[in-house]
């Protein structure tokens, strides 16, 4: 149980994590009440999820920020993980393009429920949730609220790459720009979905 910590973390260069779970044998880990808060360049993630499956991921307070791309709030690349109340605020200044609330790379059988995502203050292809990857199926994402801000090609919900039998439901979904192709739920190449 990582739980009830205040973890900072920053640097002058890139890819500063909060708390990372890196070992396939690191299984049925809960992390919760947590303030996570990383900083950097780019490619900052406050939790990360490279393997080990059955983790839960309940009311944490995550913020992540960078000057230029690629910060995530919650970064999975596993199966069987369950993300649950958690507040994620990516980029509440600003950045440039590619900042994401939740990405799932790769990753199945994940549920996402009751999250409030909120990605704001980048320039392009900013979205809240992404999954991408054909072995991305049987994810359930349901009553989250998301937020997602920028100039163009900002997405709420963006599936690409392969992923299938996802289940979108009860989600509060709005997408804001000041330019044009912001969309709440996008679907490139992805195969069995139910909304």
């Amino acid at each position: 149980i990582i739980q009830n910590n205040t973890i900072q973390t920053g640097g002058s260069s890139t890819s500063n994590t909060g708390i990372q779970i890196g070992s396939v044998s690191t299984n049925n880990t809960i992390i919760s009440y947590n303030i996570i808060n990383t900083s950097g360049v780019s490619s900052n993630i406050g939790i990360s999820i490279v393997s080990g499956r059955d983790n839960v991921l309940l009311f944490n307070n995550i913020t992540t920020s960078g000057n230029t791309t690629g910060n995530n709030g919650i970064a999975v690349s596993w199966r069987d993980n369950n993300l649950t109340s958690n507040i994620i605020k990516v980029c509440p200044s600003s950045c440039t393009s590619s900042n994401f609330g939740i990405s799932y790379t790769n990753a199945g059988n994940n549920t996402l429920a009751n999250n409030n995502i909120i990605t704001t203050n980048g320039t392009s292809s900013n979205n809240g949730i992404t999954i991408t990857g054909a072995s991305s199926i049987n994810a359930t994402i349901l009553n989250n609220t998301i937020n997602t801000g920028g100039t163009s090609d900002n997405n709420g919900i963006l599936l690409y790459g392969g992923p299938g039998f996802i289940n979108i439901t009860n989600n509060i979904i709005n997408t804001s720009g000041t330019s044009s192709s912001n969309i709440g739920i996008n679907l490139t190449n992805a195969n069995s979905i139910w909304i």
